[in-house]
């Protein structure tokens, strides 16, 4: 179940971020909370390529990170969400959803205008008696 979700949340980032973003993720899917440098080296990029992922993800609640000391030193450490992963999917599919409803409510506004080949020559045959008619009421002859 875990192995699936873990697809499914790259599947969803590789869409909003695409791939590099994705790879990035992945590690952090797969191993939980890291330092910087481990997830720049699992997920072979540059550290400058790496923050910048990890930048996008922070920007869009994917990724946390937190500060915690360790002896003299303090360590960052990035963690995913895969609630916020899951969410954004499901707002999206939401989303998309109204959307489609929306357009098919304006295409049958749009389309109730449009006669049907049927319609057409029903208003045709109405226009021509009414022409006819009206040819006839006033005494002009059509040549």
């Amino acid at each position: 179940m875990a192995d699936t979700l873990n697809r499914l949340c790259c599947y969803v980032i590789r869409d909003d971020f695409g791939p590099i973003v994705e790879q990035v993720a992945k590690v952090l899917l797969q191993k939980g909370r890291l330092t910087l440098p481990v997830i720049a080296k699992l997920s072979k990029f540059a550290l400058a390529k790496t923050r910048e992922c990890l930048f996008i993800l922070i920007q869009h609640n994917l990724v946390y990170w937190a500060e915690t000391r360790e002896s003299q030193r303090i360590g960052i450490y990035y963690s995913i969400e895969k609630d916020e992963i899951l969410t954004s999917f499901a707002d999206s599919i939401s989303a998309r959803d109204k959307a489609n409803e929306a357009e098919q409510r304006e295409l049958a506004k749009v389309t109730n205008f449009i006669p049907t080949k049927k319609q057409m020559a029903e208003a045709k045959a109405k226009l021509a008696a009414n022409l006819d008619m009206d040819d006839t009421a006033t005494g002009s002859v059509v040549v």
